[in-house]
């Protein structure tokens, strides 16, 4: 058995031990990842992590481009997620505010090279004007074209007027989607509806009068962003949609069993760096963090 490094997922005493050619995983239903050492002790424990996710998000400062003024960063995660499938990887994912409105995306998560590990950052414009992103007063990320197409809902019906009842009908339209990611050597993957928005806004402009993002996912992990919003025209409420990337592979979405939107396998993102060209003018960026994750007693 190889000594390099591997994770391991636990909650509470339920386990499932997963072998495979290389290591040994436990594996707990919906445990938090520990990141193992060589000699099996914990390298980082699933609070270390976050706080370098945390601390690598803060570090952002994204501006509509030509404007002074920062999106807000909203510094509690929308949440914590985890990919037990590909190496074990987990991660959080953040959002910034326009007003109400979320206008970007990014989720942070780990990987492994050469016994050490490192960050990745995924970010995702959900905003129709260009913007910049920078970390540390070095530019990473410049979306020049809208991150979202509108498409309208037909035959969704009229929205309801109590917020309540509004987010039952985002969850049932979001029932109607289904999508699949498909790996670079063909292999296709059923994503799953988590049916919990990972957001969810009302903003107090006169056109746009709810919207949720839903995620499909490996696991926990968000694959492909369904944006459903409800507008008023014409004194009438009507519904609309958006399909945004969370993954540099293959995607498509069906509703009812028609293709409704799809994008190809974007390689180059597979080893992107920050603000590397034409990669980082994207909607959806991908890129390696250049530095290792701090020692755990940094994190602490």
């Amino acid at each position: 058995m190889s000594k390099r490094m591997a994770r391991m997922s636990f909650q509470r005493t339920t386990f499932v031990i997963v072998f495979c050619c290389s290591c040994v995983c436990l594996i707990g239903s919906f445990g938090a990842a520990v990141v193992l050492a060589q000699d099996g002790g914990v390298l980082y424990t699933p609070e270390e992590l976050h706080r370098h996710f945390q601390n690598e998000a803060e570090a952002y400062v994204i501006e509509k481009t030509g404007e002074s003024k920062p999106l807000v960063f909203k510094p509690q995660s929308l949440m914590h997620w985890q990919n037990t499938e590909r190496s074990q990887e987990q991660g959080s994912m953040y959002v910034w505010l326009d007003g109400d409105r979320p206008a970007v995306l990014a989720s942070i998560f780990t990987y492994e090279h050469s016994n050490r590990v490192f960050c990745k950052h995924e970010i995702i414009s959900l905003a129709d004007y260009p913007l910049t992103a920078r970390m540390a007063n070095t530019q990473v990320w410049t979306p020049k074209t809208p991150g979202l197409k509108w498409m309208p809902l037909t035959g969704a019906g009229e929205s309801a007027d109590l917020p309540a009842r509004r987010l039952s009908q985002m969850r049932a339209i979001a029932r109607e989607f289904s999508g699949t990611v498909t790996k670079p050597k063909g292999e296709v993957t059923k994503l799953r509806l988590l049916t919990n928005p990972l957001i969810r806004y009302q903003p107090t402009d006169q056109t746009v009068v709810d919207g949720a993002v839903f995620s499909f996912a490996v696991v926990t992990d968000p694959e492909l962003l369904l944006v459903i919003e409800a507008i008023q025209e014409n004194g009438k409420l009507s519904w609309r949609y958006a399909v945004a990337s969370s993954h540099y592979w293959q995607l498509e979405l069906q509703r009812n069993g028609e293709v409704v939107w799809s994008v190809p396998l974007r390689m180059s993102l597979e080893t992107a760096r920050a603000n590397q060209r034409p990669d980082a003018d994207g909607a959806y960026f991908t890129f390696h963090a250049p530095q290792s994750i701090p020692p755990a007693e940094q994190l602490r």
